[in-house]
């Protein structure tokens, strides 16, 4: 990723609100860069840092620079751990993974007879 577009990216993100979690109107209005950038994640579903910064062509530095200013957005998260840790030095072998903030709607079930409904 070049310099110019990373910077793009950053500022882009400092001016969008702190959120609690992003919805798909968010990720629509948002530049083709970072939808892009948020749509890699989405698909890759749980990511580190060493694999955002290979994908980005970023050194580590700058990738973690992305990674924390997205999660202060409410754009990622930590993804949750599937295993329970029990000692504290078993997080230098399991790297931290993230993952995207996405609010997906709930899905609406419409009355099988809602002609019935309207007609009372």
């Amino acid at each position: 990723m070049e310099e110019l577009t990373f910077q793009k990216i950053i500022e882009e993100l400092e001016t969008m609100p702190v959120v609690d979690s992003v919805s798909m109107m968010h990720i629509l209005s948002i530049s083709d860069e970072l939808r892009q950038l948020i749509t890699w994640m989405i698909r890759k579903n749980r990511f580190q840092d060493e694999e955002l910064a290979n994908y980005l062509g970023l050194d580590s530095s700058h990738a973690r620079k992305l990674l924390f200013t997205m999660m202060y957005k409410g754009v990622i998260k930590e993804a949750e751990s599937d295993e329970r840790k029990s000692a504290s030095d078993e997080d230098d072998l399991n790297p931290t993974e993230y993952q995207t903030n996405i609010r997906i709607a709930p899905r609406y079930r419409v009355h099988k007879d809602i002609t019935d409904i309207f007609d009372d």
